[in-house]
């Protein structure tokens, strides 16, 4: 299984370009390897890298079918969407419909937003998570975490089979402290103290 699959894939990644085919074939073998040993979880992550670093339909098909056995429904949706956006080969457009049919219904899509003009991080289930671009999740209820310039906001999500949700940030950040305007001191008028002496001749007189 491996020699034949690594020999398909060199042969597809030979009509690639560019500094990532090296590190493409690497990450090809490793994900070989790992699939011939029954270590499906690696030879799906190692598999999808290498159909990143330069398209491949072979990587492709064997990373979803890997992540397939591997139970990991999240990532055989996402190589599920990566394969819908190009044409592929008919072995790579049946172990995408395959994964569909399997994994569609286990995972729903989730997006975080950020307030306009404001930078934010995210945490999933506390795992870090990616801002303006929808993931695929499980199914279920989870915990987000939105970090808005240093204010922090918790969600409770519930997630639905084949759902979209939306996570927005709402967190108002705090209105600019007023600057302090110097004060001007002025100076004391002067008081001479007393009677004036005219009045005091007055008073006199």
């Amino acid at each position: 299984m491996r020699v034949f699959a690594f020999v398909l894939g060199c042969t597809s990644f030979a009509h690639a370009q560019g500094d990532n085919v090296e590190a493409a074939r690497s990450a090809y073998d490793r994900g070989a390897a790992a699939y011939d040993r029954g270590e499906y979880a690696l030879a799906a992550a190692e598999l999808a890298r290498a159909d990143e670093l330069a398209a491949n339909d072979v990587a492709l098909e064997l990373a979803l079918k890997a992540a397939v056995k591997a139970e990991d429904a999240p990532l055989a949706m996402t190589l599920v969407g990566r394969a819908d956006a190009r044409q592929g080969s008919a072995a790579l457009r049946s172990a995408r419909d395959a994964a569909r049919a399997r994994m569609a219904s286990r995972t729903g899509r989730v997006i975080v937003t950020c307030l306009p003009n404001t930078i934010c991080n995210a945490t999933f289930d506390d795992v870090p998570f990616p801002t303006a671009k929808a993931q695929h999740v499980l199914v279920g209820d989870h915990r987000v975490m939105v970090s808005t310039e240093g204010r922090k906001e918790g969600f409770r999500v519930r997630v639905d089979p084949e759902a979209y949700v939306e996570v927005k940030a709402t967190a108002a950040l705090p209105p600019p402290q007023p600057t302090a305007q110097p004060v001007k001191s002025e100076e004391p008028t002067k008081d001479s103290g007393g009677i004036s002496p005219a009045w005091f001749w007055l008073g006199a007189g």
